[in-house]
């Protein structure tokens, strides 16, 4: 990923305190680079995250910065 970073929109605010973005799952050739961190727009730190074959589970915070949509800031290792 260099020095980039890949953002997903999540529209809506979701019902859960966790979202999966199936794009991402380690099985597919969409994105093969490894992840480092993912961040939530708006809110401080880091998300705890995990990546298997149904997609990247990200863990929300209690509190989301909008109802509207939620952007996650998507980076490799290497940053």
């Amino acid at each position: 990923m260099g020095h980039d970073a890949l953002y997903a929109t999540v529209l809506g605010c979701p019902e859960e305190d966790e979202v999966t973005v199936r794009t991402l799952s380690s099985n597919l050739t969409v994105h093969t680079e490894s992840i480092g961190t993912v961040e939530l727009l708006g809110a401080d730190g880091a998300l705890e995250w995990t990546r298997d074959e149904t997609g990247l589970r990200v863990k929300l915070p209690g509190d989301l910065p909008c109802e509207h949509a939620i952007v996650l800031k998507i980076r490799g290792t290497d940053e």
